[in-house]
């Protein structure tokens, strides 16, 4: 769990400091910010189940490598937020944002809120084996804990859109 942990970390660094590299050679400007929240938020209201980009997954033959070496590079790429299957609408936003303000610590912490937020999965499946609670029941609870959560993202979105097309911030 240390390892996934830290590779979460990690991954949430790596990708922080490559939108903070590319942001000295060319940042959206507040439009282009207000317009892609907006849009994103839109596709949170309308599909909400639905994810944004990615499509890699963790092979699965990785898992060769040993526990403590898979885990550790799952977290480094989960953490990294953009590159696995689940990145969320909203945090594709605050990174568009994030990227348009360029400062260094915002956006670190905008990818280690996100690499915490996926921590949470490990964590229950984790708690789950020193239980007598079974896989499924432990991942129904956790998904009726989380089922408000798309309409939450939407409305953050939503509102990150029109305040950076208004104000420009």
């Amino acid at each position: 769990m240390l390892l996934h942990f830290t590779g979460l970390l990690a991954g949430a660094l790596v990708s922080a400091c490559l939108v903070y590299l590319v942001g000295w050679s060319w940042r959206p400007g507040a439009a282009v910010v207000g317009v892609v929240a907006l849009f994103l938020g839109l596709m949170r209201v309308f599909w909400p189940g639905n994810v944004a980009i990615g499509g890699f997954k963790v092979p699965r033959d990785w898992e060769a490598w040993g526990p403590r070496r898979f885990l550790a590079a799952f977290g480094l790429l989960l953490g990294m937020g953009v590159v696995t299957t689940m990145p969320s609408a909203t945090m594709l936003a605050l990174v568009v944002w994030m990227w348009y303000l360029h400062t260094l610590s915002l956006i670190v912490l905008t990818f280690v809120a996100f690499a915490m937020g996926r921590l949470l999965t490990t964590a229950t499946l984790s708690m789950q084996r020193r239980s007598s609670k079974d896989v499924e029941a432990m991942a129904d609870a956790l998904m009726k804990g989380i089922a408000h959560l798309p309409r939450v993202e939407a409305v953050v979105a939503l509102v990150l859109g029109l305040t950076v097309l208004v104000a420009g911030i």
